[in-house]
């Protein structure tokens, strides 16, 4: 769910870029790693404090989509 949301692509569409066994995270570019973090760090508290999947899932999709994310912080 993070690396479509950080990518804009499907799990399998990135996994294409590299050969089997290779990190998910060594196939993103500088931008999408970035943003791939960003959204990480945003999960972490929202999974120890017990939010469910779909709750998680829409926060992703609602914030991978704001300037907030995808913009360089100044």
């Amino acid at each position: 769910m993070l690396t479509k949301c950080a990518t804009g692509s499907p799990y399998t569409k990135v996994q294409a870029r590299g050969d089997k066994g290779v990190p998910m995270v060594d196939l993103l570019t500088a931008e999408e790693l970035q943003k791939y973090m960003r959204l990480k760090a945003l999960v972490i508290p929202l999974l120890e404090l017990g939010e469910e999947y779909n709750d998680i899932k829409a926060t992703l999709e609602k914030y991978a989509t704001k300037k907030a994310v995808n913009a360089p912080q100044q």
